[in-house]
């Protein structure tokens, strides 16, 4: 055998030992277990190596949102896993602004990696324009295929922006889930709520129905179904893949037949240029909302303008343009969203924070209504805009949005979560 044979001979096995890999090795993780990390590789071990598990895996490992870096890489037959660890507990302020009820302050503390399970106990108290008591917990994966477990008890209170009556929440819900597969995802979820309202001093409506009674109160059995085929590669940021969701919220009142049943179904697809400058993401998404019941309560009203819906109007009713106030206040809701986003600053991990600031345009498009058969496209609204999304890990998203509407009018939205 000549030099140039043994030489390529060499570089043969080089090749094919540094892509087969027998072995898996974590690094960077000082409290989370391994085995949290573990459960997430879908590459096989022992084989040769994917490159596409390999970013799978490396996504899936990120959307824990335990980590502000997560590397993998192979090397001598080995699966290497970097990752770098973001806050595990967090003392922090709690900061809630609510378009429709303005600024609330209060405190409280998250463990975001309880015990480095990956478990989340968080618990607070807020103040101001709402006033909340809150104690959750959740653990993503408690068995079988990411089999969840939730609880939460709450006391809320605020004030209706647009009509004179306070509300009153008192409430307890438990609930699971679990995956088929990859992409399906089943949430289900039971609860008690005790509402009350004090109508003393409100304003009557054409739309709705107040009983002339001082005080309503409420108690009912809650529900709640969720199923969602989920593609996207990193939640928080997504750049290619789509969320289709389906909820199912039923509510039988205890005291009287006025049960109610609420459908959400909505879909967002997601498409991504990497390759070029600033890595722009353009992105869609429709949604369609509905309410059935002999007569829905005052607290249950939908409003289309907002953070949550159509940006560039109100869901204070007063506050928008005259000639389209009444379109605002529904029961029923068709939602249309175009975004095209791109890196304004790159997120970067600075020392266990990963911070990064994106820029959005959008364009929302949507109709309201008193009854599925009963859309017209008189009652349209148009939004658009221009926006900030400001990535923080162990805090998610920060979202602030500033919406235009034709009759010349200003709003700003600012939100916790991507639209």
């Amino acid at each position: 055998m000549n030099i140039s044979s043994i030489i390529i001979s060499i570089l043969l096995l080089t090749f094919c030992n540094a892509s087969y890999i027998n072995k898996i090795d974590i690094t960077g993780n000082k409290y989370t277990q391994n085995k949290i990390i573990l459960r997430e590789i879908l590459h096989p071990i022992p084989a040769k190596l994917d490159s596409n598990l390999l970013e799978e895996d490396r996504d899936r490992i990120y959307n824990l949102g335990l980590f502000s870096t997560v590397e993998i890489y192979s090397s001598d037959s080995i699966y290497n896993i970097f990752v770098v660890e973001t806050f595990r507990i967090l003392p922090l302020p709690l900061i809630e602004y609510d378009e429709g009820q303005g600024l609330s302050l209060g405190a409280g503390v998250s463990f975001l990696n309880f015990k480095g399970l990956n478990q989340k106990l968080f618990f607070g108290a807020i103040g101001g324009k709402q006033e909340v008591v809150f104690l959750s917990f959740y653990d993503p994966w408690a068995y079988g295929n990411h089999g969840s477990l939730e609880s939460e008890i709450l006391r809320y209170y605020q004030n209706s922006p647009n009509y004179n009556y306070s509300y009153r929440e008192t409430a307890f819900r438990v609930g699971t889930g679990f995956y088929s597969g990859k992409n399906n995802k089943y949430k289900i979820r039971l609860g008690f709520e005790d509402i009350l309202i004090d109508t003393l001093y409100a304003r009557s409506n054409s739309k709705i129905n107040l009983l002339n009674l001082q005080r309503l109160q409420f108690n009912y059995f809650t529900g709640f179904f969720k199923y969602e085929y989920d593609t996207r590669d990193i939640y928080s940021d997504p750049t290619k893949g789509g969320r289709f969701q389906l909820e199912i919220i039923p509510k039988m009142d205890i005291n009287s037949n006025e049960n109610r049943l609420s459908i959400d179904v909505s879909y967002k697809n997601f498409y991504g240029f990497d390759r070029l400058p600033l890595e722009p993401v353009f992105s869609f998404k429709t949604q369609l909302v509905l309410k059935y019941t002999r007569a829905l309560p005052i607290f249950e009203r939908e409003y289309i303008g907002g953070e949550g819906y159509i940006r560039g109007y109100s869901p204070i009713i007063k506050e928008n343009y005259s000639l389209v106030q009444n379109q605002i206040e529904c029961s029923q809701i068709i939602y249309n969203s175009f975004q095209f986003q791109h890196t304004l600053l790159k997120r970067h991990d600075y020392n266990g924070v990963e911070f990064g600031v994106d820029i959005v345009y959008f364009m929302d498009y949507g109709l309201s209504s008193e009854s599925l058969y009963d859309f017209k496209s008189s009652n349209s609204l148009v939004g658009y805009g221009i926006g900030f999304r400001y990535f923080i890990s162990g805090a998610g998203v920060i979202s602030i949005d500033f919406g235009f509407n034709p009759y010349g009018q200003l709003f700003i939205h600012p939100a916790d979560g991507i639209y």
